[in-house]
């Protein structure tokens, strides 16, 4: 479903919001979202980022995750807010700068940090103790279709990634697929979706990012929800997680947690069925 930017406050662009509301509170956030992920969920990643305009202040992550290797993490939630209107940051272990080049079109992001390689993913909600792994970026994400709106206020876009990704001595040639996701409002780090899957079909086309529904947990890595599917029609999807990840994703006054997991997906049966991969954020 393509966007209806007529009814957007920024109408054909998705640089960073310059003008509060005038009723926004201290948790009225800007949210800029970038995943990657292999076709064959074999590696992949995101950035996000998010500023408080009332507090100065914002958060920042980036993480790599993927077979047989340990998640790799970049975390500043304390992140100084960078001049309007650029969203380049420098501060204690990272550089980091997000540039719309083409709006709607082309996104970069650079990235030279200090990160945290960890074996246990639940290190996250604790002392994330690992060993120090530079972490570096120089992504790019082409949107590669229709995009559809994040409700109240937001969008999401489908998008072939690519680049060159650093994690400590070793570098990767990375060509593979994403989405991207913008959305802004109160509180919009706490009030962002509870569970929402996005991702791309084996048949090169895009897995509608959308809320779902959790029928049934099978166990830790297994997961049965149904999803608004493409055109408004509800599928039922089995989930496989690769590679969960806990975030931290507190919003500006009560603290929360979550869980992000790198996913394979398998909806229907027979010559009715389809397969994917994507992301899955959980509650």
């Amino acid at each position: 479903m393509p966007i209806d930017f007529t009814a957007s406050p920024i109408p054909g662009t998705d640089d960073r919001r310059q003008k509060v509301p005038d009723y926004a509170s201290s948790g009225w956030a800007d949210v800029f979202e970038l995943d990657f992920f292999a076709p064959d969920a074999s590696f992949g990643g995101f950035v996000t980022m998010g500023l408080y305009p009332r507090s100065k202040r914002g958060w920042f992550w980036a993480v790599v995750v993927g077979d047989d290797r340990p998640l790799v993490i970049v975390v500043d939630d304390e992140l100084p807010l960078p001049p309007a209107p650029n969203l380049e940051v420098r501060s204690s272990g990272i550089w980091t700068d997000l540039i719309p080049q083409v709006p709607l079109e082309h996104f970069t992001v650079g990235l030279e940090a200090f990160g945290v390689g960890i074996d246990d993913p639940e290190e996250v909600f604790k002392s994330l103790r690992g060993d120090r792994t530079p972490m570096g970026f120089d992504m790019e994400w082409e949107t590669d279709g229709d995009g559809w709106p994040l409700l109240p206020s937001g969008f999401e876009l489908p998008c072939r990634a690519h680049g060159e990704i650093l994690l400590g001595h070793e570098e990767f040639d990375f060509d593979g697929l994403g989405t991207r996701r913008r959305w802004w409002g109160d509180d919009a780090r706490r009030s962002a979706p509870g569970m929402w899957l996005s991702g791309w079909w084996d048949d090169g086309t895009p897995l509608v990012g959308g809320p779902c529904e959790l029928l049934e947990r099978r166990s830790a890595e297994v997961f049965e929800i149904t999803h608004p599917g493409d055109e408004s029609t509800s599928l039922t999807a089995t989930v496989r997680s690769v590679a969960p990840l806990p975030i931290l994703r507190p919003g500006h006054e009560t603290p929360g947690q979550r869980w992000r997991m790198l996913c394979r997906v398998e909806a229907g049966a027979g010559v009715e069925s389809r397969q994917g991969v994507g992301w899955l954020d959980l509650q």
